[in-house]
């Protein structure tokens, strides 16, 4: 899965207003900012945001030029929002996924 996708879907997932959203939201603010990662929940996930999880997991391992670390810290803030339950209109959302889909093309 190309990063502008997993990172899209990521931010699309976590903004839904779920269980499985916010504990994504929190897993990635753990997983971006170098923190241990609670997996308690992640039996609670369906297959789609296990997947995701799992993916984002073993993005910093694809190949360099794959993925920036501007990119992330987008994604980041976007999620930063998300936990502080700003709805998904006022995330900087579109912005991001613009900026991610021209590196990738």
């Amino acid at each position: 899965m190309k990063t502008y996708t997993l990172l899209s879907s990521l931010i699309t997932l976590a903004a839904k207003d779920s269980d499985q959203g916010k504990w994504l939201a929190a897993a990635f603010l753990s997983w971006y900012g170098g923190t241990l990662v609670n997996l308690h929940g992640v039996e609670n996930l369906d297959t789609e945001a296990f997947e995701l999880f799992l993916q984002m997991l073993g993005l910093r391992r694809q190949p360099s030029g794959s993925w920036s670390a501007k990119d992330l810290a987008a994604c980041s803030q976007s999620m930063q929002k998300i936990m502080q339950g700003e709805p998904l209109a006022t995330i900087d959302y579109f912005q991001l996924a613009v900026a991610l889909h021209e590196r990738t093309n």
